[in-house]
């Protein structure tokens, strides 16, 4: 790849290992990639999926956005994408941040029914542990 180079993977876990299945590569040395970069991604391999194949779509924080999220519910895969501290949820009217839930190691936290961001995208189930 060489330097000053960063890619963007995404890989189908199968039997314990993570096989890379599609990727882009980009100048630049730090930073993350953006919504329309990750799509591209998922464009490239929905379709190479057997109808009725059980996806999960695991994730850091650089695929917590709601563009993103939207094109993996609309092909029918789940995802769980770790996220920030202050990100915005809002359940029952009331909007607070995962770090307003003061979580601790080994305390886990559900919110169900909440909405997420700004936005108010309304699919994710919540979890903070």
């Amino acid at each position: 790849m060489g330097r000053s180079c960063r890619a963007l993977t995404l890989s189908v876990v199968y039997q314990n290992c993570a096989l890379p299945w599609a990727w882009h590569v980009a100048r630049g040395s730090r930073g993350h990639f953006s919504q329309v970069n990750h799509i591209e991604l998922i464009d490239q391999i929905a379709p190479l999926i057997p109808k009725m194949t059980k996806i999960v779509f695991l994730g850091d924080g650089e695929f917590d956005g709601t563009q993103l999220l939207s094109e993996i519910d609309e092909y029918g895969f789940n995802y769980v994408c770790r996220t920030t501290k202050d990100t915005l949820i809002t359940q029952k009217g009331k909007t607070f941040t995962f770090e307003e839930l003061n979580l601790k190691p080994g305390i886990g936290h559900i919110s169900l029914n909440v909405a997420m961001t700004t936005e108010q995208y309304p699919r994710p189930q919540a979890i903070g542990v």
